[in-house]
Parts: C-alpha cells; structure tokens; sequence
C-alpha cells in the first residue's frame, strides 16, 4: 500500500501540469469583455484567441510525438517550461492585437507540449492501476478549470489590470518547473528502461485497432468542440445577452466545471 501510494505521490507533477494548462486555458475566458475594451475590438472578435490557442495546442501534441524521437525527454519538457516564463511577460507587456494572437498560438505549442507529455508520463508511471491515475490527473484539471474563472473574475472586480493573470501563469509555471525537477531526478536515480523507438508503419498495422481509434477520435472531436464552445463563449454570452455581472458568469462556467469533475470522478 505504501509503495502504492508512493506511486500516486510521484505523479504529482502531472497532475500539476494538467492543473496550469486548464488554469491558463480558462484565464481569459470569463474577462473576454475586458480585454476586448483594451484592444477596442467586439468580443466575439476576441474569443479567436482560444481558437489559436487550441490550434497551437495540437502542434504542440504533433511535436512532442517527433521531438521525444530526436531528444532527450526530460530536455525537452524543461525547455518547454522555460520558454513559457518570456511568453506569459509578452502577453502581460504586448499592446498590438496581431502580436497578442500570435503569442497565444505559442502558447498553445507549448502547453500542448505539457499536456500530451504529463498523460503520456501517467502511462508510464509507476501506478498500476492506469484508468485510475489518468481519471485522476484530469480531475486535476477540472480543478484548475474550476478555480481560474473565479481567480480571473475576482482580479477585475478587485479593479485590478487584467494583465496580472499572467503573471499569476509565470509563478505556476515555476512551480511546475520545480516539482518536475524534484521528480525526474528521483525517477533518473531508480533503474533506467530501455526504450525503442516504435516505427509508425508498426503502430498503425492492426486495421481493427485503427478502426477503433479512428473512431474514438471522432467521438473526442465532438467532445472537445462541445466542451470549447462552452466554456469559451458561456460567461461572455450571459453577460452580453442576459446582463449577467462578471462573478455570476464566471460561476456559471465553474459550474460547468464541476459537471465534468463529477462526470470523470464517476468513470
């Protein structure tokens, strides 16, 4: 059982990772009005700045699959973390909309880098049980989607600069950096696996399984333009249309949240 739960503990990194990339995806979310007012352009102009996002998202997941083949995985992910720190002070600094746009598609790269690597890592971890640990990290990342509408809602309310929910990121993202430091030096200290490199001819021979993940990834595209349509557009929708304050908008989105904590909780 000790050993067990060692194995939870060590995941924590992962789990951290998942927390920032739902925390920073939602930042912007609930205040779309705001930022919108800064760069004096209509808000539905500004929500394209979570398409970027999500669209940076998926090059980083490609990415990441080739980058692990030609460096060392460890490099890459603190390379990943470091390169986020300039990229949260340019948004927090940046006043052209192009430039702002275009960091949120870096971003987007970077974080996707972060995820795909922290469910990979749960896989190869240490924990048996793998539905468990897997449910259990993006229950994290429910937590994150969650507490940020709040985090961000209460800076404008607080009559504070929007600007500071990046820096709030920089000091997750440290964190992060720290605990997956920590980690990886402990795990590089225990008995090294061998890894080969699986061609992708190899990976993709079973017709049956292609079949399988062909559809599953058809059942996730759904899922996840459900999932953006909500939690990007919601809070800017209740305010707009149905003059909704900012806190009130911002909880309608956690609880939204909270449906898919309990949903993935349950599974």
């Amino acid at each position: 059982m000790n050993s067990n739960l060692k194995s939870y503990l060590m995941e924590f990194p992962n789990y951290f990772a998942l927390f920032l990339f739902s925390f920073y995806m939602m930042l912007a979310s609930p205040i779309l009005l705001d930022i919108s007012a800064y760069f004096k352009v209509p808000p539905e102009n500004m929500n394209i700045i979570i398409t970027f996002f999500m669209i940076g998202e998926v090059a980083g997941i490609l990415a990441l699959i080739f980058l692990n083949r030609k460096f060392n995985k460890r490099n890459v992910i603190i390379f990943t973390y470091v390169l986020i720190i300039p990229v949260m002070a340019g948004l927090s600094l940046v006043n052209s909309l192009v430039f702002f746009n275009i960091l949120y598609f870096v971003s987007g790269c970077l974080f996707g880098i972060i995820f795909m690597n922290a469910n990979i890592s749960m896989l190869e971890g240490g924990v048996k049980n793998k539905d468990s640990v897997v449910n259990l990290g993006h229950g994290f990342f429910a937590v994150g989607a969650l507490a940020s509408p709040f985090f961000a809602s209460s800076l404008i309310k607080n009559q504070l600069n929007w600007r500071i929910i990046y820096i709030a990121v920089i000091v997750l993202v440290v964190i992060s950096l720290a605990s997956y430091l920590i980690a990886s030096s402990k795990k590089q200290k225990g008995i090294l696996l061998e890894k080969k490199s699986i061609p992708l001819k190899v990976m993709f021979a079973n017709k049956d399984k292609n079949i399988y993940m062909l559809l599953t990834s058809i059942m996730m595209l759904f899922y996840v333009m459900a999932e953006v349509t909500v939690f990007s557009w919601a809070p800017t929708f209740f305010r707009i249309e149905k003059f909704f304050d900012l806190y009130s908008a911002s909880f309608i989105v956690s609880i939204f949240w909270i449906g898919i904590l309990a949903g993935r909780l349950i599974i």
